[in-house]
């Protein structure tokens, strides 16, 4: 019950505040100092300490993040059951506004993702992921010329 609050908490208060809330609420944070944890963003209410987040990323404003997916129990008793799978975001990732990360999604280091994407896959180290559901469209390491920046 204190978990359910604290996120909804979390959800109202301000960046920095917001991610001093979510540690408490058992999301694992490798550095709380160089996270940024934007205004609106939800952290999975029922499974918290099952998102891994990594050192120096960017959750922009209203991204969600769920490690579990509950359908209607109607449903779940016949046709799809409950799942719970725990979410791994690496080191460096950016994520855009208005994202949503689903259960069981590993996202490597040094990771963009594009505003308003679903990502449903894992993500690869360096990439570009971007759209509905996400897509890799490019590669950071390269610029638009294909020059090698990293």
């Amino acid at each position: 019950m204190i978990k359910k609050i604290l996120g909804v908490l979390s959800f109202y208060f301000p960046p920095p505040v917001n991610k001093f809330l979510h540690k408490i609420r058992g999301v694992h944070i490798s550095d709380i100092a160089s996270l940024w944890i934007g205004f609106g963003s939800i952290i999975d209410n029922a499974y918290p300490e099952k998102i891994f987040l990594g050192e120096h990323c960017t959750i922009s404003s209203d991204v969600k993040i769920y490690a579990h997916f509950e359908p209607p129990k109607s449903i779940m008793e016949k046709y799809i059951p409950m799942e719970v799978k725990s979410v791994h975001i690496g080191n460096n990732v950016f994520i855009g506004t208005g994202s949503c990360i689903l259960p069981g999604v590993k996202i490597d280091d040094w990771v963009v993702i594009g505003a308003g994407s679903v990502v449903t896959k894992d993500c690869e180290k360096y990439s570009i992921v971007a759209g509905n559901p996400a897509i890799v469209i490019g590669d950071i390491r390269y610029r638009n010329d294909d020059q090698r920046v990293l």
